[in-house]
């Protein structure tokens, strides 16, 4: 059975014709989910709420874009969303904590340098999930999955200037909200490194 016969089938509701649809991309969605919330038991989750929604959605899909691509728009999606909900969650709890009055436990202390560099590739997640899908697609496509200009352009079906000028304004957004994480940083990581170039001497 071809893919428009399984496509006019999973249309109809049939799961199976579904399921032989969109096995070949699972890997995709997997690393989709995984590289945005870093976390297997997060990224499983995600990966079957995105695969539920593409389900849902598959009656509405008219082919504009590849399956494939549809599918990296609906996992990035997904992830994005719970990528989002966990930080509100864990700033939520962190606030309950601190009026009760509660210290958060730190049973495995880090050096400092281990510490900024945990919180630099955060940032960096951050500002690349902040960005709008038409410019976050082009940069992931092309800094994660390796894919070249041309092969993004076929795959969005966008014209090459588009996709060009689309990745140097994500990689623009992006490099503005790391300087200004690593303004912010910079202050307290040089104390650090003094203190503990003061415990040395000493």
């Amino acid at each position: 059975m071809d893919t428009s016969q399984l496509l006019s089938r999973a249309r109809s509701g049939d799961p199976s014709a579904f399921e032989a649809l969109i096995s070949p991309h699972e890997d995709m969605v997997w690393r989709v989910c995984y590289r945005i919330l870093q976390n297997h038991e997060d990224a499983q989750d995600a990966m079957q709420d995105a695969m539920l929604r593409a389900y849902r959605g598959i009656a509405q899909f008219r082919g504009d874009a590849s399956l494939k691509t549809w599918l990296y728009q609906i996992a990035m999606s997904t992830a994005t969303d719970l990528y989002r909900k966990r930080k509100i969650r864990l700033a939520d709890s962190v606030d309950a904590l601190q009026e009760e009055s509660h210290d958060i436990p730190d049973s495995s202390p880090l050096p400092e340098d281990t510490i900024y560099r945990r919180q630099r590739q955060r940032a960096i997640r951050d500002a690349i999930c902040a960005l709008s899908d038409s410019l976050r697609m082009p940069l992931e496509l092309f800094a994660l999955e390796g894919m070249s200009y041309p092969e993004i352009a076929q795959h969005l079906g966008l014209p090459l200037g588009t996709v060009k000028s689309r990745i140097a304004r994500a990689r623009l957004a992006v490099q503005e909200n790391l300087q200004i994480f690593e303004d912010s940083a910079e202050p307290d990581r040089t104390s650090s490194v003094s203190k503990n170039e003061r415990r040395t001497r000493a």
